[in-house]
């Protein structure tokens, strides 16, 4: 089956996902994927109608309205008009739909709903794949109820949702490369990671976890490399347009953007906390001595960047240990909650959804390593390889995150992942279950 057959059905086996045939034996799906769209709408539309019908709206917007409005690719920012703020698909896009859909955010919202439920059926595509039916029925449910889930895949104007998207693409296809050795596949998932990293920069595990996971592994190795090499440059190919428009702009490389560096001080400074904001909610920035933040807003964007990746680092070295231990709390953040969770932008949320919402993740993160640990009883399969990348990219990204800092919004880009984990894990306690109910009835 070549490339583009594995994109048009998105798996090998069984009805092509576009017939009628895939979607009369996929009917539970169907409803899960409708049930899921009118959660996203109900969410939409109790926050527009509680907040002046206005979106959440992000610097994303403000950069697509200054492409739109003859500004070039500008924010402002630290009393600086920055030129490569953030990396570019995203406000592309808000740009693009506005161009033909005007300055609401109608047909954003549109297209945002559409990814959203594209991300509950790639869940189920891939688990179905590895896991079952059942699993991935599970799996989809998950997707489609997950709360942060729904709040993040509603009204927020935010790269999250087609970040999550592309990382569950990018999977799809790798496990389908790794197990076919396809060369074209391995285009498509370089192609999908260069689009991915310049979508959201974290995932750049997309770009370089499927290229060690191939030279470690070592099965057929020659293969591999050639494999890994295709990923490698293919991404490198699609981002290096970006790349060239930087150093034209900058007369200096600027890989993806000039927030990096500040994004490297917000996690590593006197008042890191582990979070963007300090514990009394303030930002990072505001909390800074007068002194230090007259200076930022005196340089220019470039300056700025290297100003704070040097106070960055400057406190990193003098002490590493502090920095070893900040990191691993970000780690445990990224999987759990931080210090700062519900208090800055779900503060309308009642506390009591807020308890159970722990509550219930809590739940469903405990499956998922009974899912994993299952699996990892039997090693050498094709299903313990999977459910292997399904842990390694995740983990991969939280260790991303721990060298800047975390917010909720970080997990929501995993949480498809760890969803279909969870499903896996319900199945084996299923199991477990009926194994137990079995024994009993011998007596």
């Amino acid at each position: 089956m070549n490339a583009v057959s594995h994109f048009g059905g998105l798996c090998e086996t069984g009805p092509r996902v576009w017939s009628s045939e895939y979607w009369q034996s996929h009917r539970v799906l169907f409803l899960i994927l409708g049930l899921g769209l009118v959660a996203r709408l109900a969410m939409l539309l109790l926050y527009l109608s509680t907040h002046d019908w206005k979106g959440e709206t992000w610097e994303y917007e403000v950069i697509a309205q200054n492409l739109l409005e003859g500004r070039g690719f500008t924010f402002l920012h630290h009393n600086t008009v920055y030129r490569s703020y953030i990396v570019p698909v995203f406000p592309l896009i808000c740009a693009f739909l506005h161009r033909i859909g005007g300055p609401g955010l109608g047909l954003y919202y549109a297209f945002h709903l559409s990814i959203a439920v594209g991300i509950i059926w790639l869940t189920y595509t891939i688990a179905s794949r590895w896991y079952g039916v059942r699993a991935a029925t599970l799996a989809a449910v998950l997707t489609a109820f997950e709360p942060g889930l729904i709040v993040y895949h509603s009204y927020k104007v935010d790269v999250i949702t087609l970040s999550t998207f592309i990382l569950l693409l990018g999977i799809h296809f790798f496990l389908l490369m790794d197990g076919s050795w396809d060369k074209r596949l391995a285009v498509l998932v370089g192609l999908i990671a260069g689009i991915g990293v310049l979508t959201r920069p974290d995932l750049i595990g997309l770009f370089f976890v499927p290229v060690a996971w191939l030279v470690v592994e070592r099965r057929r190795l020659g293969e591999a490399y050639r494999l890994a090499a295709l990923i490698f440059l293919t991404a490198i190919v699609i981002m290096m347009p970006w790349f060239v428009r930087n150093y034209s702009v900058h007369d200096k490389v600027v890989l993806l953007a000039t927030i990096s560096g500040e994004s490297l001080w917000r996690g590593n400074n006197p008042n890191a906390t582990g979070t963007t904001v300090t514990q009394d909610i303030r930002g990072q920035f505001d909390a800074a001595p007068e002194e230090f933040r007259k200076k930022v807003l005196s340089l220019s964007e470039v300056e700025q960047d290297t100003f704070f990746r040097e106070e960055a680092v400057k406190y990193i070295a003098a002490d590493p240990r502090r920095f070893l231990r900040r990191a691993f709390e970000k780690i445990y953040y990224f999987w759990w909650f931080t210090p700062t969770f519900a208090r800055q932008y779900y503060d309308w949320i009642p506390l009591p959804f807020v308890a159970a919402y722990r509550i219930f993740y809590g739940a469903m993160l405990a499956l998922a390593m009974l899912g994993i640990w299952s699996v990892m009883r039997s090693p050498g399969t094709d299903v313990t390889r999977v459910t292997l990348y399904l842990f390694v990219l995740p983990i991969a990204m939280a260790i991303i995150h721990s060298v800047n800092y975390v917010e909720g919004r970080h997990r929501v880009l995993v949480m498809p992942v760890i969803m279909i984990l969870t499903a896996h894990g319900v199945t084996v306690l299923s199991k477990l279950g009926s194994s137990k109910a079995e024994q009993a009835d011998l007596f």
